[in-house]
């Protein structure tokens, strides 16, 4: 006989209530054990985590009254279509197996809330899969998956939902029904338009498509007010569209690495999304930020330079300096630097930014002056103000006291003392 943990547990936010909890974690099983010290249809909970399985047998359908199952870390390949005998079944963790493919009846799971399965090796999900009408969550994460089922926007209780890294070339033209969802990951896929519906997702907190190949965005979007987070990064976006000067809730905006040019942000930005904290627009070819830049009073990560790898900039870093350049540095600072750049003029609004924390704006962009109040940037901690064309800094310069990080890198006029 196999001895097992039974143990009280916590669902949520209720009260510990007894249940027959089975924990075999980490125990080099390589068959499902078949002889334990409790009764089979009272167990609630298996835990099977970190062993050698390589199936869930057709004896999985005695546990009848199971709550919760994972079997985290295993080999496994195939699961016994008896799988939806588990009709109480609520969380259902598959991550890090060997599945290439999933049962029909899994679909028959009417209570599944959770089930995650990053890692496998899935490449389809069975046609009727929008049948798990209560799922909440779903992690797919990690797999080979080219195209989704229709019957996926049948899911209107899910949440979140991860497709990050698969092989997806395109959604389901009704995947705008998915209307609860709040955090979306299609991130690391191959997607390069999204269906008609996109646009309706009314709900979402955090949206990450980076790492596709998209090159536009639906012109409406119901989640503006709700969105708080959203990854745009690598890919080939031309611009953005209107429904980023109406975006309140937004604290985190990253679209580097596009095709992003001129003044593609809104000019309403500062006004429209007064949260704002980290935003991301290197990489791309944009040459004026708005004019209402001043109004993001919580703003501590700015960048608007290149992508180039940190190693390479460490590398290039160690160019010697070209001494007997005309320079103007300011009184209180006192430091020799290097630098070029791209940015033509940076707006005087800049300067009441005083809670930012960091600031890239390096390799093309076309920096000329920095403005006069730049030294009150009192939380400034990094400046990255390499590959400009700056001569001269500012008297106040010498005035932030919170910088830790300052690179001035490259140049073709150089600063010396």
């Amino acid at each position: 006989m196999l001895s097992v943990c039974c143990r009280a547990i916590q669902i949520d936010d209720e009260k510990p209530t007894p249940a027959d909890v089975v924990d075999l974690s980490s125990q080099n099983l390589e068959y499902w054990p078949s002889e334990l010290t409790v009764n089979l249809e009272s167990i609630t909970d298996l835990v099977l985590d970190h062993n050698l399985l390589m199936k869930i047998p057709d004896s999985v359908e005695r546990y009848l009254k199971l709550m919760r199952m994972s079997v985290v870390g295993n080999d496994i390949s195939q699961i016994s279509p008896l799988i939806g005998k588990l009709k109480e079944l609520e969380e259902f963790n598959l991550t890090e197996n060997c599945l290439t493919e999933l049962p029909e009846n899994i679909c028959d799971l009417p209570s599944l809330k959770s089930l995650r399965m990053m890692g496998n090796q899935l490449t389809r999900l069975p046609k009727d899969f929008g049948n798990l009408c209560r799922l909440s969550t779903l992690d797919l994460s990690e797999n080979k998956l080219a195209t989704l089922p229709p019957s996926i926007s049948q899911l209107v209780c899910l949440q979140h939902l991860d497709l990050s890294s698969n092989q997806l070339k395109e959604l389901p033209g009704s995947f705008g029904c998915l209307e609860s969802l709040t955090n979306l990951n299609l991130a690391e896929n191959s997607l390069t338009t999204l269906p008609s519906t996109f646009g309706q997702l009314s709900r979402l907190v955090i949206l990450d498509m980076s790492s596709n190949s998209l090159e536009d965005l639906p012109d409406e979007f119901a989640s503006k007010d709700s969105l708080r987070e959203i990854y745009l990064d690598s890919n080939e976006l031309l611009r953005l569209p209107g429904w980023f000067g109406q975006l309140p809730a937004l604290t985190k905006m990253c679209a580097g690495d596009n095709d992003l040019y001129d003044d593609v942000l809104p000019d309403e930005l500062g006004y429209t999304s007064p949260l704002l904290e980290h935003l991301d627009l290197s990489g791309n070819r944009i040459s004026k930020l708005p004019n209402s830049l001043h109004m993001l009073k919580s703003l501590r990560f700015l960048d608007t330079g290149s992508t180039l790898p940190e190693l390479e900039r460490r590398v290039s870093s160690l160019t010697i300096p070209c001494y007997g350049a005309r320079t103007i540095l300011a009184g209180a600072f006192y430091s020799m630097f290097s630098c070029t750049s791209y940015y033509p003029l940076t707006p005087l609004v800049f300067t009441p930014l005083v809670v930012l924390a960091q600031v890239e704006l390096l390799n093309g962009n076309i920096i000329q002056t920095l403005p006069p109040l730049f030294g009150w940037l009192s939380s400034l901690v990094e400046l990255r103000l390499d590959e400009n064309h700056l001569s001269e800094l500012p008297e106040n310069f010498g005035d932030l006291k919170s910088l830790e990080i300052l690179d001035m890198g490259l140049y073709r006029e150089c600063f010396g003392l």
